[in-house]
């Protein structure tokens, strides 16, 4: 993009803001010109907006610019640092989804400390716990046949470590101690061409990373193919990223919106409010 400066990785925040910008335009001026010829009631393509509807919507983008933005941002226009529940909310789940992303990797570094000490100090935690017991106590006599169970106990730490790790780790950061261990999936749903682009820029964002620490990305319609294609590969542990139909300006918008919102009842919500969309991440 012309003026976007150097970057670390090929896509561009902008870029995809003014993709958005740009074909909300597009929309919005077809949805005009559309209504000026046909000034009926009933639309053409059983188009059911009105005027009052088209104005509405620009109101809204406008309201978006000037008070929306800078409330899901944190900052003004100035940069300057605006205390807001709305962007420290979307920060907390993007915490809690960083989590579960860099899980592999901080696992991986609490087992290499472990063998560290264990192989490289020779000091195996249930032998040497054994050792001090059996110190304490002057009872030589039970470390003979506690030796070996002591031994196995060192052996089963070393197989099942990083599966232990993982649950700890989970355990001390308040997170689903069932999910599956591994990299992780994360899986969008809104309309085709925002779930492409999506994809494409989440993709690119992790091309830089390093395999443990990055994740797949995959898309679809909600209303076509995603159930078909993703529905029985959705296991716990799986980042969603749904699009949500604003209810507010259509009949069989409000329907579909209250659908996307019973689906995810037994996720983690974290929502925010975009022109014409509701978008809300679950972590299963």
């Amino acid at each position: 993009m012309v003026g976007g400066g150097r970057r670390t990785a090929e896509p561009t925040t902008v870029a995809i803001s003014a993709a958005q910008a740009t074909l909300t335009g597009l929309l919005l001026n077809l949805d005009y010109q559309l209504r000026s010829r046909f000034p009926g009631r009933q639309g053409p393509f059983d188009m059911s907006l009105t005027k009052d509807h088209l104005f509405s919507l620009e109101r809204m983008g406008d309201d978006f610019l000037k008070h929306r933005a800078t409330s899901l941002t944190g900052s003004a226009f100035e940069g300057k640092h605006i205390a807001s529940p709305e962007h420290q909310a979307i920060i907390q789940s993007s915490h809690r989804w960083a989590q579960h992303i860099t899980e592999t990797p901080t696992v991986w570094v609490i087992r290499a400390v472990y063998v560290l000490i264990t192989v490289g100090l020779r000091i195996p935690p249930v032998q040497t716990i054994l050792r001090g017991v059996v110190a304490i106590t002057n009872l030589p006599s039970a470390f003979l046949w506690l030796l070996p169970l002591a031994t196995f106990a060192d052996i089963l730490l070393y197989i099942f470590g990083p599966w232990i790790w993982s649950i700890g780790l989970r355990r001390f950061q308040g997170r689903p101690l069932s999910a599956r261990t591994g990299n992780r999936m994360l899986v969008i749903g809104d309309a085709p061409w925002v779930h492409q682009l999506l994809q494409a820029y989440v993709s690119k964002l992790f091309s830089l990373s390093y395999g443990i620490a990055s994740l797949n990305v995959h898309s679809g319609d909600p209303k076509d193919h995603m159930l078909h294609h993703f529905g029985h590969r959705v296991i716990r542990g799986t980042l969603v990223f749904l699009g949500v139909p604003d209810g507010r300006r259509h009949p069989m918008q409000k329907g579909d919106e209250s659908a996307g919102y019973d689906d995810r009842q037994a996720g983690e919500r974290r929502s925010s409010c975009v022109i014409g969309r509701r978008y809300c991440g679950v972590g299963s």
